[in-house]
């Protein structure tokens, strides 16, 4: 039964327009119920489309990109439900939106000396405040506005993409077991309240994985193949 479904759902076009439709009208649901009693029911129904085709397609581009739109409506409850919860959720977040605020006034700062009010903020590793504010002044769009949406989203288009692969190449995960492996990761309530927000490491993520993805496909090539690749990387 499960294989019929699965030759069905990776040769019928339709079926699996329907099932991302499905998942675009959710996010859409999640906007525009959010602050009622009805954003719990969108969070949680969010996860049958992708689970059936998790489950019943072995296409990689199809099961990717209903991960994306997955990871991009959970991120959506955190922006949606809190409109200010990106830069307001804590003291890293404001900190960091802080000393964003300041390269944006004066275009330079110095490490370590500046914080919020009184407050002295560890202000190193300044590469989301340097992406941040260089993105605002280049589109005009408000650098409030750019904290508070483009790295959550950012960080929901990544982080399911390289997780996927690095699931399959570190851990060894396949078909099925890696589908549900990504899914899964996606349900941690921490993973997702944290990325919303503006704060360094949750921009870091995903390229921590991609870099852990990296040195995992370099280890498992042949010793003058991984020479090779080390010699072009360093």
């Amino acid at each position: 039964m499960s294989s019929m479904f699965t030759r069905d759902l990776n040769s019928n076009g339709p079926l699996f327009i329907v099932l991302i439709v499905s998942q675009l009208l959710i996010l859409l649901g999640t906007f525009l119920y959010t602050g009622t009693s009805l954003i719990g029911f969108f969070a949680v129904f969010a996860f049958v489309p992708v689970t059936v085709i998790l489950l019943y397609t072995t296409r990689i581009n199809q099961v990717i990109l209903s991960l994306i739109l997955l990871y991009v409506s959970q991120t959506a409850i955190f922006v949606f439900l809190n409109p200010s919860w990106g830069i307001n959720s804590g003291h890293d977040a404001i900190n960091d939106f802080n000393i964003a605020s300041v390269i944006y006034e004066n275009s330079h700062f110095e490490l370590g000396r500046i914080g919020y009010a009184t407050i002295q903020s560890y202000s190193y590793y300044p590469l989301l405040h340097l992406f941040s504010t260089s993105l605002s002044k280049l589109t005009g769009i408000s650098l409030s506005s750019i904290a508070l949406y483009v790295p959550p989203i950012l960080n929901a288009m990544l982080v399911p993409i390289f997780l996927f692969y690095f699931n399959q190449d570190f851990f060894g995960l396949e078909g099925r077991s890696r589908n549900i492996a990504t899914l899964l990761f996606a349900t941690n309530w921490y993973y997702t309240s944290f990325q919303s927000s503006f704060i360094r490491e949750s921009f870091a993520f995903p390229f921590v994985l991609l870099s852990l993805l990296m040195a995992t496909r370099i280890v498992k090539q042949p010793t003058r193949a991984r020479a090779r690749t080390n010699s072009t990387i360093v």
